[in-house]
């Protein structure tokens, strides 16, 4: 229980700084979404990759805890071949939000990569 605790703690604290500095980098190279008259209703230019600090914590936190962690509680050994399972679903997912964001995909395209996550997240229980 603690170890889950400790993981979500660890998880919030790294988004909580990463946020802010891809924030900055990405206003910084200008990879934003530029409000337009048509589809977007923001009225100021917003950051694109939101899901890399999010990406970056989950997996920072969870390296952090299986590095330093004590044997005992260490709750990914309990479903560690889950965990390796569904990794390659969890990268598809973050991959195709990261093209997405820089270059844009089709909406069939993105459909196409959610159907083919589903089974393979599906196969890997």
């Amino acid at each position: 229980m603690y170890a889950l605790i400790a993981l979500f703690a660890l998880s919030l604290v790294l988004c909580l700084i990463l946020t802010p500095l891809c924030r900055d980098l990405c206003l910084k190279f200008r990879l934003v979404d530029v409000p337009d008259s048509v589809r977007r209703i923001h009225t100021r230019e917003i950051p694109r990759i939101g899901g890399v600090p999010i990406a970056l914590a989950y997996v920072g936190a969870l390296g952090i805890m299986l590095a330093f962690a004590p044997s005992h509680a260490r709750i990914v050994i309990q479903h560690e071949k889950l965990l390796y399972a569904l990794l390659p679903a969890t990268g598809i997912v973050f991959l195709t939000g990261l093209i997405d964001d820089l270059v844009g995909l089709t909406l069939s395209s993105r459909l196409i990569v959610r159907v083919l996550d589903h089974f393979a997240s599906r196969a890997a229980r």
